[in-house]
């Protein structure tokens, strides 16, 4: 992934600082991505909504108007708090340069979850999914000029966020390449748990998983939506490869230490 932050960048080969080819002016450092659920209902007072406002540092009349749009998952960090996600969304508001568009991610299924621990042995799991390539399109709105930072980035995400200095995990990886049979979960109870978009708030960007929380907030920014082609995951293939080894396989016994 290329670095387009910083006018000046470290050449080890000569030892001192030479000139980022690829520098985006205005650009910093990814550290901050804010995880968005769908919508839920919200009031400014009661419920313990007001610590919320607090926390957030929104005003009530914001609070109740990005509840149409969207809900914050609490990311357990201050660096969320405190004003940074409407400050985010306001300089969305401010930027002239905005515009939606699409990127097609590839990354393997993500098969550690739930149950399937226990069903099967993590040397098989990493097996199955490192035989699969799953693709899915990923929806941005973001400012025209950043456009190549926002696209290596989700690309980074889609494959393995560890190499990012990031304070929070975005689980864009485990919320695109999984499903809710493998983390033995019923379906309503995943659609209300799950991520559908995402925040960044260093640079003010934001991206979904899914078109209808994207157009909404294109709606709401008053921008375009292009046409689009929506790639889904397929994972026929990998439940096939997992029902073809349970038939061979016994479930992994875990010992109960008392």
């Amino acid at each position: 992934m290329k670095r387009y932050y910083g006018q000046k960048m470290w050449d080890s080969s000569i030892s001192r600082y030479v000139s980022n080819p690829d520098y985006i002016p205005e650009l910093i450092q990814t550290y901050r991505i804010q995880r968005l659920m769908r919508s839920q209902i919200v009031r400014s007072s009661g419920n313990g909504f007001g610590k919320e406002l607090s926390r957030y540092g929104f005003t009530p009349e914001a609070w109740e108007y990005l509840g149409r749009y969207c809900s914050l998952h609490p990311m357990g960090s201050a660096a969320f708090e405190q004003g940074a996600v409407p400050e985010a969304f306001q300089s969305l508001h401010l930027c002239s340069t905005l515009e939606a568009f699409t990127i097609p991610v590839i990354g393997n299924p993500v098969l550690t979850v739930g149950d399937m621990r226990l069903r099967y042995h993590p040397d098989i799991l990493e097996s199955v999914a490192g035989k699969h390539d799953l693709e899915m399109t990923i929806f941005v709105i973001a400012p025209a000029e950043f456009r190549p930072h926002v696209e290596d980035l989700i690309l980074q995400l889609a494959i393995d966020e560890n190499d990012l200095d990031l304070v929070r995990p975005t689980g864009l990886k485990e919320t695109v390449f999984s499903r809710p049979e493998w983390a033995d979960i019923d379906q309503e109870s995943w659609k209300r748990s799950r991520t559908r978009g995402w925040l960044e708030l260093d640079n003010g960007f934001l991206f979904f998983s899914e078109p209808k929380m994207w157009i909404a907030f294109c709606d709401m920014l008053g921008i375009e939506v292009p046409p689009y082609t929506e790639i889904r995951a397929d994972f026929s293939e990998i439940d096939m490869a997992l029902r073809e080894i349970a038939l061979h396989t016994k479930p992994v016994k875990h010992l109960t230490i008392r």
